[in-house]
Parts: C-alpha cells; sequence; structure tokens
C-alpha cells in the first residue's frame, strides 16, 4: 500500500528482520520504547508459513493462479508481494500505541 510505506525507524527494523532471515537467525516480536517513552512500537515478523498464503503472493503459474494474478493485478497494479515461497519472510506488523492509553487500561 502505497499510504502505509515504513519510516526510516521501521525500514531499519525491516532490514534487521531481513538480515536475520537471510543469516537463518531467529525472527521474533520486538516491543520498543518511542517518543521520549511516550509510545510503544511492537513489530513482529509476518512469515508466509501457510500455504493458503501463496495463493496471493506465491509465484505466478506455480502457486499463484492466471486468473488470482490477473484480478491481484487489476485490483492492486504497483504491487509486488508476489514471488514468495513457503516459510518465506514477507515483511512485518508494526503498531505503535500510546503508552499512558496502556497504562490506563491495566
Amino acid at each position: 500500500n502505497p499510504r502505509n510505506q515504513p519510516d526510516v525507524f521501521e525500514t531499519q527494523l525491516l532490514d534487521a528482520y531481513q538480515y536475520s532471515f537471510d543469516n537463518q537467525l531467529e525472527l521474533k516480536e520486538s516491543v520498543q520504547m518511542m517518543d521520549n517513552e511516550k509510545s510503544v512500537l511492537f513489530t513482529k515478523p509476518i512469515m508466509l508459513n501457510n500455504p493458503a498464503c501463496l495463493n496471493c503472493h506465491g509465484e505466478p503459474g506455480k502457486n499463484l493462479l492466471s486468473e488470482n494474478d490477473a484480478l491481484l493485478k487489476s485490483l492492486y497494479p504497483s504491487d509486488s508481494a508476489t514471488g514468495y515461497q513457503l516459510n518465506d519472510f514477507r515483511g512485518m506488523w508494526s503498531i505503535i500505541l500510546n503508552k499512558k492509553e496502556i497504562v490506563n487500561a491495566l
């Protein structure tokens, strides 16, 4: 999604996850304080560990059917989220929470 691009810090985290994946290191979630400890950033790697994921993110002509590929291209013409294989690293979830709201909820 062009409106959901990672910021500089998130790009660094994505690069770290990619490095870990490329070097067969464990990828796990992370919690970090941000904004002078006013916010909490939660990140978690997205792994394609379910064969159903390949119906949209797989290799065209292999596990991504041509009709699905055509539909995805019509709905998301600039999408480049295909060509993946099972157990590939796909990206990360990135959620920023207000620390005050977390504390109030406790």
